[in-house]
């Protein structure tokens, strides 16, 4: 599955290696990049979901430091590489976490809300009722990756900020940002004030051990959300965030009303505005939600795709070529669904890379008693397994009558074979 006129030649181009450079500006750099895709401006701009303006603005040097997010939509219509991107950031001067950190893990109020956020009504409320009270001090929120973790942290944030009076920190996960004085930045921020510390994307090994042990301590009305694609060691709530729901049926109200195609539609209308649910596309439309498991960042590209193809057309290409869309470190293609994910099953636990191995040869849907009949170990071991591999987002619950039943996403399937089904080490 190719992108029209640029996908044939992804990897003819050699890469622009001059950025950051004195005297390279942001400007030449895009142009460079879009000229040699063989793309024109209203391309790039359709591509990237922005408007032909903001691409002129960019290229003629008029705005020299855009946001972020608008230079990785650029970077993912563009089909660059991560370090592409890092040049283009370090260009404009933002290849930064965000917000900036400036003492410790203390960066600075929340990101902006950037737009509504679609079908976390009942995630946004609950996290809001857990936090507001002081009383659950530590939540934990994992998921897959692409699950939309940061975006409901952002509107969490804000919601808590505006509703409970909170002073928000937040700071994004990158190297260096969590120092051994993050506890006394926290507490000469609060003072005696509550406040809700975020920690987004946050690892483990970037914390120090007794890191979040000495916050809590030393601001004693201080709570931390953190976001995170695997369970945490420290003592906390889990929250782990589901994909959005997908259609259950293939009749046009449901289908209009899943969350999984409001947002679809939402990220298709900004480049084909014209297109609408009906009852000749519903079912495929419905269908392509749920081969990519409701997950926001799958269904968004999804939406990118449609600019391009009929519902069930991409609907095949989806069934037969999955790869080609979904797995861009193998394609070259844009957003990269598969990869992520694949790397956090790399870090599942001996045991849980065994049930995962294992509830691969059960299929789709299972029960606990048919894993049990393949487990081979001690029962508490498995139970510790089934945990982990529930708080990341790599199976799924469901009820049906008495009997509770697992799932395994088509997406984690897809991801623990590796491109074209290879699997990887």
């Amino acid at each position: 599955m190719k992108l029209p006129e640029t996908d044939s030649r992804s990897g003819d181009f050699p890469e622009v290696r001059d950025g950051g450079r004195a005297g390279v500006s942001l400007a030449s750099l895009i142009r460079n990049h879009r000229v040699r895709r063989n793309m024109t401006q209203k391309q790039l701009a359709d591509f990237a979901t922005i408007s032909v303006r903001a691409v002129r603005d960019l290229e003629s040097g008029r705005v020299r430091r855009p946001r972020r997010e608008t230079l990785r939509l650029i970077a993912e219509a563009l089909q660059l590489t991560e370090p592409l991107l890092a040049e283009l950031e370090k260009v404009a001067d933002v290849a930064v976490p965000w917000p900036p950190a400036r003492t410790g893990p203390v960066a600075a109020d929340p990101p902006p809300r950037t737009q509504r956020i679609i079908g976390r009504g009942a995630e946004t409320g609950m996290l809001r009722y857990l936090l507001a009270s002081g009383e659950n001090r530590l939540v934990v929120v994992s998921g897959l990756p692409g699950t939309g973790k940061t975006a409901l942290a952002v509107e969490v944030a804000h919601t808590l900020q505006e509703s409970a009076g909170l002073t928000v920190l937040w700071s994004s996960s990158v190297p260096g940002v969590f120092e051994a004085d993050g506890a006394d930045a926290v507490a000469a921020r609060l003072g005696e004030d509550p406040g809700l510390l975020v920690l987004d994307g946050c690892r483990p090994s970037e914390l120090g051990e007794d890191l979040i042990s000495t916050m809590l301590r030393r601001s004693p009305r201080l709570r931390i959300m953190v976001t995170a694609s695997h369970p945490f060691p420290h003592p906390a709530v889990a929250f782990p965030l589901a994909p959005l729901p997908v259609p259950g049926s293939d009749g046009l109200p449901e289908v209009v009303a899943s969350p999984a195609v409001r947002l679809l539609t939402r990220r298709l209308g900004l480049v084909r505005p014209d297109f609408t649910v009906s009852e000749d596309n519903c079912a495929d439309v419905a269908e392509l939600c749920r081969v990519v498991d409701g997950l926001p960042r799958a269904v968004e590209l999804i939406g990118q795709w449609l600019a391009f193809y009929r519902p069930g057309r991409l609907l095949r290409l989806l069934r037969e070529t999955p790869d080609d869309c979904l797995w861009s470190r193998a394609t070259g293609n844009g957003v990269d669904v598969l990869g992520p994910i694949h790397d956090s099953l790399r870090l599942l636990t001996e045991d849980g890379r065994l049930l995962l191995s294992l509830l691969t040869r059960l299929g789709p849907q299972w029960t606990a008693p048919d894993v049990e009949a393949l487990w081979t170990g001690p029962m508490h071991r498995l139970g510790g397994a089934l945990r982990d591999l529930l708080l990341r987002g790599v199976i799924r619950t469901s009820a049906s009558g008495d009997q509770l039943t697992f799932a395994l996403p088509r997406l984690v399937t897809l991801a623990s074979r590796g491109p074209s089904g290879t699997p990887r080490g």
